[in-house]
């Protein structure tokens, strides 16, 4: 089982997540995002806690399953943080 796919991902507050014709949704402060739903991927919206389900142990799927868990957390942290970019300078 993918280690990154089974992490669960906190909503904060003001982001909503939901699943409409096969897509994912992400609403926040920053603006909105979507990206489609893959087959065999299911999503488990509870409250401010996502978790990203999959169907079966096939290669393919698992591969999807980690996959479809990072895009949504990008997605979650673009639509309520933003884009940052930090530079550390070294003397």
């Amino acid at each position: 089982m993918s280690r990154i796919g089974r992490k669960v991902i906190p909503l904060p507050k003001g982001t909503t997540v939901t699943l409409k014709d096969g897509k994912i949704l992400v609403k926040g402060a920053k603006g909105e995002l979507d990206t489609p739903l893959m087959p065999g991927i299911a999503l488990n919206i509870e409250g401010d806690k996502v978790s990203v389900l999959r169907d079966n142990d096939e290669k393919q799927t698992c591969a999807w399953h980690g996959m479809t868990r990072a895009l949504v957390a990008n997605m979650i942290t673009g639509v309520s943080v933003g884009f940052q970019k930090t530079i550390s300078i070294v003397f």
